[in-house]
């Protein structure tokens, strides 16, 4: 009880010492985990720049072509069948005609827009996201140090200013001493109970809780033999 008391009563009068002791420990945590964190986000902006440029220069080509070439001509084919007399000449040598059927091929030549046109949204579409994305990443880079402290403070508990509190007392003289000082003080006083006790004689309480046990042996015991005499 008095190391208990002395730790307790250090807390009291330690708190600012302590306060400070944890926004040092609070420091050391976030330049521990800090580095890990930015250069996870790092590389995620890292990774959307690229996916922007690459999108950026794509549409960029697109738009040149679609600049130069507003429409395109689209190339159709069409096979049919048309009939060509052909003419030939027997034994006899008379003249026989024929009609064979022969597949030809028509081509044909239409202007139509630009199919790469219909891209430009789409694409347009992809790039706005690709750089909201990366602002946000950018913002919670910034925000990163400030968002750690918060997490790590919420987080911190008895055990954490304990520790805190024995780094304290190790590091200062002055707060060892009076550490020491209460823990002595406090001890002192529980020996001297336990001493004064132990030359009083007893009182009403203590001749009370003595007769009950008494009872309750007595009851214990007749119960005992209640239960040997019914077996038998």
């Amino acid at each position: 009880m008095g190391l208990i008391g002395s730790i307790i009563i250090d807390q009291i009068i330690f708190q600012k010492d302590i306060e400070l002791g944890k926004i040092e420990t609070l420091n050391k945590k976030v330049s521990r985990i800090l580095p890990e964190r930015a250069k996870e986000l790092k590389s995620q902006i890292t990774q959307l720049q690229e996916s922007i440029t690459a999108k950026d220069d794509e549409i960029k080509r697109i738009t040149k072509d679609v600049t130069l070439n507003k429409t395109v001509q689209s190339v159709t084919t069409q096979s049919v069948l048309k009939p060509v007399i052909t003419t030939s000449h027997d034994s006899s040598n008379a003249t026989k005609e024929s009609v064979k059927m022969v597949k030809e091929n028509t081509v044909s030549m239409t202007s139509i827009l630009n199919p790469n046109i219909a891209l430009l949204a789409p694409l347009n579409k992809q790039l706005a996201d690709l750089r909201a994305d990366k602002s946000v990443k950018e913002s919670s880079l910034i925000e990163l140090r400030t968002k750690l402290e918060a997490e790590i403070k919420g987080n911190t508990g008895f055990l954490d200013e304990l520790i805190v509190m024995v780094d304290l007392i190790k590091g200062s003289r002055v707060a060892l001493i009076i550490w020491i000082l209460w823990l002595t003080f406090l001890m002192g006083i529980e020996l001297f109970v336990l001493v004064s006790k132990r030359g009083d004689e007893e009182n009403d309480y203590d001749l009370t809780i003595k007769h009950h046990m008494a009872l309750q042996k007595r009851k214990l015991v007749l119960m005992a033999r209640s239960i040997e005499t019914s077996t038998i």
